[in-house]
């Protein structure tokens, strides 16, 4: 699969990105987004991220403690995902991003 990036989107210092990133998405520093990278995303996340992508069927299941679980490549593609590392787990969570990327004028 082609790994494209959409506008006003972030992949941080480090970061691995093996999925298309739809518009305004991020991946922080450091982490691999990858086809079967498992990622979870909390329920109250999900509905935000599958409101923002009307219209679009998102492949995964919801587990016993309620949080979908994905793979990188079910996310890839889909607008305004953040994705990011549990710190305390090591877990890849995905949450709906909240920033607007913009390049610096002055400098571009």
């Amino acid at each position: 699969n082609p790994v494209t990036i959409g506008e006003n989107c972030l992949v941080g210092a480090n970061a691995v990105c093996g999925v298309p990133l739809g518009d305004g998405s991020i991946i922080d520093a450091g982490i691999a987004i990858l086809e079967g990278t498992k990622v979870t995303v909390p329920k109250a996340e999900y509905e935000k991220i599958a409101a923002i992508n009307e219209g679009v069927e998102i492949k995964g299941a919801f587990n016993s403690a309620g949080d979908f679980i994905a793979k990188g490549l079910d996310l890839g593609g889909l607008k305004g995902v953040h994705f990011r590392q549990n710190s305390q787990t090591g877990q890849i969570c995905a949450f709906r991003s909240k920033r607007e990327i913009k390049l610096n004028a002055a400098l571009h």
